[in-house]
């Protein structure tokens, strides 16, 4: 049997195993619980391709630390959970920018950027993590590079002139 036409707000009912891009409104962050959280670090994972490994590093926490919270074993500091709230945040602004598609995504995240020149002839839009990628850049710098991703994306969704 065909399935009848649905219009663009209306999609199949998802069955067990399915898996879709579905964020929530930054606003709801707050709200959220540990179990929600760990929901959205491991949802992360399975479509970014970042390990507990790479959790650990950004936060700044021992991988084993991590493992734990993970596995419901043990608690983080509230600033780091905060840190993966404002995480996930800046994920569905890279999702956003790559109009949702996961590859594109990743190719953001993982991209390695040519080094551009320093000083005043560098483009004042080259991206802070100049001859490295975003991924490197968010683990070397933790939650405090978060914000510099985050103005950096915002210029790429604004569509203002990247390269000019």
């Amino acid at each position: 049997m065909l399935d009848e036409p649905r219009t663009p707000d209306e999609s199949p009912p998802l069955t067990e195993g399915d898996d879709s891009i579905d964020f929530t409104d930054p606003e709801d962050f707050q709200d959220e619980d540990e179990d929600d959280l760990r929901s959205e670090v491991e949802w992360v994972e399975r479509h970014l391709g970042l390990s507990n490994d790479f959790f650990a590093r950004f936060l700044r926490v021992e991988e084993d630390s991590f493992r734990d919270w993970r596995l419901g074993q043990a608690k983080l500091p509230l600033n780091r959970e905060d840190a993966l709230r404002r995480f996930e945040h800046t994920v569905q602004l890279l999702f956003d920018v790559a109009g949702m598609d996961e590859q594109a995504a990743r190719t953001l995240l993982e991209h390695q950027v040519r080094v551009e020149g320093t000083g005043p002839r560098r483009h004042p839009h080259t991206p802070p993590w100049n001859g490295s990628c975003m991924k490197s850049y968010l683990e070397d710098g933790g939650p405090d590079a978060l914000l510099d991703v985050e103005r950096w994306l915002g210029i790429l969704r604004s569509g203002g002139p990247m390269f000019s």
